[in-house]
């Protein structure tokens, strides 16, 4: 597996100021975060996206549509039908880090 690099310190000094804004609520300050994500690596977004993704508490209560619930009812579905069709996210993730560090 590929070990990605830490976030860049512009980001942690980031994280700080959108914390020290985000003690008024949920959502305070969202609206003013001024960041430029295309300074980062396309390696540094995914690793951002996942942290965000890893930080909502399950929880959460967010629900599912019926058309989502639908969706993951059929691919459950065909996994059970064909389990050895696909392969693990291990596999996947490698393959497309080795992709990004190769610049495809």
């Amino acid at each position: 597996m590929l070990a990605l690099r830490p976030l860049s310190g512009t980001l942690a000094v980031h994280r700080k100021r959108l914390q020290a804004q985000s003690l008024g609520g949920e959502t305070a300050g969202m609206s003013k975060v001024e960041f430029d994500f295309s300074k980062l690596s396309v390696a540094e977004r995914i690793q951002l996206a996942e942290e965000l993704w890893d930080s909502i508490p399950e929880s959460a209560g967010i629900s599912l549509t019926d058309a989502q619930r639908a969706e993951l009812d059929r691919r459950l579905e065909d996994f059970e039908q064909h389990p050895d069709a696909g392969e693990p996210w291990e596999v996947v993730r490698a393959r497309l880090y080795a992709r990004l560090k190769r610049g495809e």
